[in-house]
C-alpha cells in the first residue's frame, strides 16, 4: 500500500495574513472632534457662568461672586453684612446655600457658599440632589488670662 502524501504548501507571511501594518496611531478626525468638543464645552461654561454673575447680581447686598462654573459646581457670594439677611433669604429661594459664613478676602463683605438647585425632571422620578459643603475650620486661639 501506498501512502498517499498530503501536500505541504508554504506558510504564507504573517503580515499578510493578520493585515499587522504598523499605524501611528493618529487620527485627525478624532483630534478634530475632540478640540471642537472642548471648545463647545468651554463655550457652554462660559455662557453659565455669565448668566449665574447676570443673577446673582440681582442679590441685595451683592458685592462680588466667585459663580458656579457649572450646574454641578459650587461658587461664593460676597454680600454687604448690614444687608445679608435679606441676600441670605434670596439665596435660598434659588441655590443650596451654606449654614456658615465666612470673611471676605480682597471684598470687604460676607462670603456664603452656594450650589444650583437641580432642574426637577418632567416624569418627577429624579430624586433632589444632596448638596454638602466642607465644614469650615475653627482655630483656637490661645489668648493669655487678664492679669487682675
Amino acid at each position: 500500500m501506498s501512502r498517499k502524501r498530503t501536500p505541504q504548501f508554504e506558510l504564507p507571511v504573517a503580515g499578510q495574513v493578520f493585515n499587522l501594518v504598523v499605524e501611528s496611531g493618529e487620527d485627525p478626525s478624532r483630534r478634530e472632534r475632540e478640540a471642537w468638543q472642548e471648545a463647545e464645552r468651554r463655550r457652554l461654561a462660559r455662557e453659565y457662568e455669565a448668566k449665574m454673575q447676570r443673577l446673582l447680581s440681582d442679590c441685595p447686598g451683592f458685592l462680588g461672586a466667585d459663580a458656579p462654573p457649572g450646574p454641578e459646581a459650587q461658587g461664593k457670594v460676597v454680600v454687604d453684612p448690614a444687608r445679608v439677611c435679606e441676600a441670605w433669604a434670596w439665596l435660598r429661594r434659588r441655590f443650596h446655600v451654606c449654614e456658615s459664613l465666612e470673611l471676605g478676602g480682597q471684598v470687604e463683605g460676607l462670603v456664603l457658599k452656594i450650589a444650583p438647585r437641580a432642574k426637577k425632571a418632567l416624569s418627577g422620578s429624579r430624586s433632589p440632589r444632596k448638596v454638602t459643603f466642607a465644614k469650615p475650620v475653627q482655630y483656637e486661639l490661645a489668648l493669655a488670662e487678664a492679669a487682675p
